[in-house]
């Protein structure tokens, strides 16, 4: 199928959502790459498609979410506010008052954990 369409079936191109310029299915989160200077959020740390948003700006990529590729944003581990990659052991910053513990002395990342 060609860019705007995902194969649905043998003999048959289903068209994506009007946000994606390749996708993997018809729903906005499906988006494999994006039209424009829209970004991939992706939807998982797991996942290869996502929902393209508008380019945030300096940041990069908006909170909950790192820098993969140019245009593409990956899904940050659930415990991190802020990262550097998808492991729980990648966070920069932690949601509400949980803690990060740094992986060592040398390191800006860690995991986040609970206020003992």
């Amino acid at each position: 199928c060609t860019d705007g369409y995902y194969q649905e079936a043998e003999t048959v191109c289903g068209k994506c959502d009007d946000s994606c310029k390749t996708c993997e299915g018809s729903l906005d989160t499906q988006c494999l790459n994006c039209n424009g200077s829209d970004i991939l959020y992706k939807t998982s740390s797991t996942s290869q498609s996502g929902k393209c948003q508008t380019d945030p700006g300096p940041q990069n990529c908006f909170d909950g979410y790192y820098q993969e590729t140019e245009t593409t944003c990956g899904k940050c581990d659930d415990s991190c506010k802020t990262c550097e990659g998808n492991q729980n052991t990648q966070c920069l910053s932690c949601n509400g008052s949980d803690i990060l513990y740094k992986t060592s002395s040398t390191s800006q990342s860690g995991n986040c954990q609970a206020d003992p």
